[in-house]
């Protein structure tokens, strides 16, 4: 246990002055702060499905450009033989 000095008295901790009130103002700007984060929200996950996409498309479009090369060098490997 700590033994404090007879001089040392705690203080109070002070709350805020004025109050927050909880007016329409504030509750309309709290919807709207809601509604543009989920907006934000539906934003992000359609981007991420179209890159998705796109990604999956350029990957399809890489391999068959590589079958067509391996399959070119097959081709000439039996053309010269």
């Amino acid at each position: 246990m700590y033994s404090y000095p007879v001089a040392f008295s705690y203080s109070c901790a002070q709350g805020p002055k004025i109050q927050r009130l909880v007016t329409a103002n504030r509750l309309q700007r709290k919807r709207a702060e809601k509604a543009a984060k989920v907006q934000r929200g539906e934003a992000t996950k359609a981007a991420t499905k179209e890159y998705a996409k796109l990604k999956a498309e350029r990957a399809k479009e890489s391999k068959l450009q590589r079958r067509e090369k391996s399959s070119r060098r097959v081709s000439s490997t039996v053309k010269s033989h």
